[in-house]
C-alpha cells in the first residue's frame, strides 16, 4: 500500500504549524503571568520571555512554507515520509520549548514569592 507524498507533506506543514503555534501559546500564556508578577522588580525585561516565545510560531510558520512549496514538484513516498518527519520534528521541539518555558516561568514566579515572603519576615 502506497501513501500519497503530496499527503504527507501537507500533514507535516499543518503539524509544523500546529505544534509551533501550541508551543507558542502555552509559553505566551505562562510568560504573561510572570510579566504581570513581576512588573514592579523587573519592568520590561519581564516581557522577553513572550517575544522568545513569539520566535516560536515564526520557526512552525517557515517550515510549512518551506513544505509547502514542494507541492508543485513530483515527490516520491520516501520525500514524504521526510517532509513529515520535519515538519514533525520541528512542530514538537517548539511544543517541548513552549511547555519548558511554562515550567521555567512557574519556577520562578514561586521563587520569587517566597524570596518575598523571606524579605517580609526580615524587616
Amino acid at each position: 500500500m502506497t501513501v500519497d507524498p503530496k499527503l504527507l507533506t501537507g500533514l507535516g506543514a499543518a503539524l509544523s504549524i500546529f505544534l509551533s503555534g501550541t508551543g507558542s501559546a502555552i509559553a505566551s500564556a505562562h510568560s504573561g503571568v510572570y510579566a504581570i508578577r513581576s512588573q514592579d522588580t523587573q519592568g520590561l525585561k519581564g516581557l522577553v520571555p513572550i517575544v522568545i516565545s513569539g520566535v516560536l510560531s515564526i520557526y512552525g510558520i517557515i517550515v510549512s512554507i518551506i513544505l509547502s512549496s514542494k507541492f508543485q514538484k513530483e515527490l516520491t513516498e520516501e520525500d514524504g515520509y521526510r517532509n513529515l518527519s520535519a515538519g514533525l520534528s520541528v512542530g514538537l521541539a517548539c511544543w517541548a520549548s513552549g511547555w519548558g518555558m511554562a515550567f521555567l516561568s512557574n519556577s520562578v514566579m514561586s521563587k520569587d514569592r517566597s524570596i518575598g515572603r523571606q524579605r517580609l519576615l526580615l524587616k
